[in-house]
């Protein structure tokens, strides 16, 4: 991927994306299963489709309404080493998600590794992955105006997307 193509992926993945790791119950199987995720919830097809052009991988999937006034949603997904692959790549770009980022690589070093010790271990990314996504959704800690005034405030709110442009502008 080029360097501008990183850039623009990671200014959307920071605005629109999750960066995290589900965890599954495997039937049968006394250890959950960790995968990492990425993907971007966006209503534009064609947003979701340039993600999966400029990455040829994932897939996109259309989100069910949830009310018949809300517009329709679509979310392209890409999970396991593929998400992991994209999100190295993308890394020096991310600034919001960021550490989800270095949380999924730090999973990802455990590829392979068995026995109660790396369990726990995968079981820490996870619990430390679901805080650091929950805790970007606190509005509380965010200084913030009503969706009227153009949202979030101060310095913070605009160094975010100069740093995602200054690198476009690079390349």
């Amino acid at each position: 991927m080029e360097e501008v193509a990183k850039a623009w992926l990671a200014g959307l993945v920071d605005g629109e994306g999750t960066i995290t790791i589900a965890r599954n119950k495997m039937k049968g199987r006394n250890k959950d299963l960790f995968r990492p995720i990425l993907c971007i919830t966006n209503s534009s097809l064609e947003l979701l489709q340039c993600c999966k052009t400029t990455t040829d991988l994932g897939e996109i999937y259309k989100q069910k309404k949830q009310t018949s006034h809300h517009r329709q949603v679509y979310r392209w997904r890409v999970s396991d080493g593929k998400a992991v692959s994209i999100v190295i790549e993308i890394k020096p770009y991310l600034i919001a998600k960021r550490r989800q980022a270095e949380i999924v690589c730090n999973l990802s070093e455990l590829k392979g590794d068995r026995g109660e010790e790396a369990y726990k271990t995968r079981t820490s990314l996870w619990e430390e992955a679901k805080r650091a996504n929950h805790s970007l959704t606190d509005y509380q800690k965010l200084p913030h105006t009503s969706k009227s005034e153009g949202g979030v405030q101060g310095r913070n709110a605009s160094r975010g997307r100069a740093r995602h442009i200054m690198a476009i502008k690079r390349f």
